[in-house]
């Protein structure tokens, strides 16, 4: 599903967020390692 405008960023933002949120709750020491996977 593909949304243009202001909603997309939106979705976009929501998701990197949510992600990072994923990340700090496996810990901190473990984000440099998930960094480099990226």
């Amino acid at each position: 599903m593909v949304v243009c405008g202001p909603q997309a960023l939106l979705y976009l933002i929501n998701v990197k967020v949510t992600k990072l949120i994923r990340e700090e709750s496996v810990g901190q020491r473990d984000l440099p390692e998930l960094m480099e996977r990226q």
